[in-house]
C-alpha cells in the first residue's frame, strides 16, 4: 500500500465519527405532545393552567377548553408541570415516545376550588383588574409582561427576560452609560444590579408580591418567568412590581386593597 492510500483511508477515519455525529443529531426525534386539564372530581376543563414542560424549559396557558399542544418534544423522560388557582400543583414524570397518546392531566380541587371555578376566576379579574386601574393611573410609563407573554417566554429567569424585552435599560453601577454585554454578565453574577434612566445610573425598587425587596434586580434572577404572573415596569425601571403566583392565588382567595404607587 502506497502511501498515498494510507494517508486517504487515514483521513477517512477521521472523519467517519464526524458523520457519524452528524447523522444521530439529524436522527433526533420528536413529536406533539397534547392534553387537556381537568377537575379531577367534576371532570370539568381547566382553562388558563400554566403547562410547562420544565425539561424544555417551555410553557403554555391551556385554552378556553383545557387543552395545551407542544411541538417538538424530544422522545424520552420529559417532566410536566400544572398549575391551576385553587388546585393541587402537579408535576408529572413522562417516558415520551413516538405515537404518543394525548394525556388527561386531572387536578385536585383544593378549598377555594371547591367553591366552584367560576368564583374562583372571577375574584382573580376583580383583583387583576385593581391591578390594571392602579398601573394605568401611573402618570407615567407603566409597562406590564403579563402572564401569557411570562409562561412562554424560554428565558431563563425574569430579570434576562427583562433584558431581552428591553423593558428596562441595564447599566453597571460603576458605570454612566449603558451596560455593555460583559457588565451585564457580570451583573447577574455578582448583584451589581443598575438601569440607566434617561442617562442617569440608579437603583430600581422593586417589590415582590407589594413588599419592598432588598437585593432589587438580583432577587428576579432567582425566578423563572413561568413562576410569576405578572411584571409591571414603571418609569423605564425606576419601580418594578413582580407578583407571584403564590400572591395572586392568596387574591383569588379574598381580594384585598392595593397601596398607592409612590416612587
Amino acid at each position: 500500500m502506497n502511501a498515498r492510500i494510507r494517508t486517504l483511508l487515514a483521513l477517512l477515519a477521521l472523519l467517519a465519527p464526524v458523520a457519524s455525529v452528524s447523522g444521530q443529531a439529524r436522527a433526533e426525534v420528536t413529536v406533539t405532545l397534547r392534553g387537556v386539564v381537568v377537575d379531577a372530581v367534576r371532570g370539568d376543563p381547566l382553562p388558563n393552567a400554566v403547562v410547562v414542560l420544565a425539561t424544555e424549559n417551555r410553557g403554555m396557558l391551556s385554552d378556553s377548553l383545557g387543552r395545551f399542544t407542544f411541538a417538538n418534544v424530544p422522545v424520552g423522560e420529559q417532566t410536566l408541570a400544572v398549575k391551576q388557582y385553587g388546585y393541587e400543583e402537579l408535576d408529572i414524570e413522562l417516558e415520551v415516545a413516538e405515537g404518543q397518546e394525548g394525556l388527561q392531566v386531572e387536578l385536585q380541587p383544593g378549598p377555594l376550588a371547591l367553591e366552584g371555578f367560576t368564583v374562583l376566576a372571577d375574584r382573580l379579574e376583580t383583583m387583576n383588574q385593581r391591578l390594571e386601574n392602579r398601573r394605568k393611573a401611573w402618570g407615567s410609563t407603566a409597562r406590564l409582561i403579563d402572564q401569557e407573554r411570562l409562561t412562554v417566554s424560554g428565558a431563563y429567569s425574569a430579570l434576562e427576560l427583562l433584558q431581552t424585552t428591553g423593558a428596562v435599560s441595564f447599566a453597571s453601577c460603576n458605570s454612566s452609560g449603558p451596560a455593555t454585554s460583559f457588565q451585564r454578565v457580570a451583573t447577574r453574577v455578582s448583584g451589581d444590579s443598575c438601569i440607566n434612566r434617561r442617562g442617569t445610573v440608579m437603583s430600581p425598587r422593586v417589590f415582590i408580591d407589594e413588599v419592598p425587596i432588598i437585593g432589587g434586580l438580583s432577587f428576579l434572577s432567582t425566578f423563572r418567568p413561568y413562576e410569576l404572573y405578572r411584571v409591571e415596569v414603571f418609569s423605564g425601571g425606576a419601580q418594578i412590581r413582580a407578583y407571584t403566583h403564590w400572591y395572586m392565588e392568596r387574591m383569588a382567595g379574598r381580594p384585598e386593597a392595593l397601596w398607592p404607587l409612590e416612587l
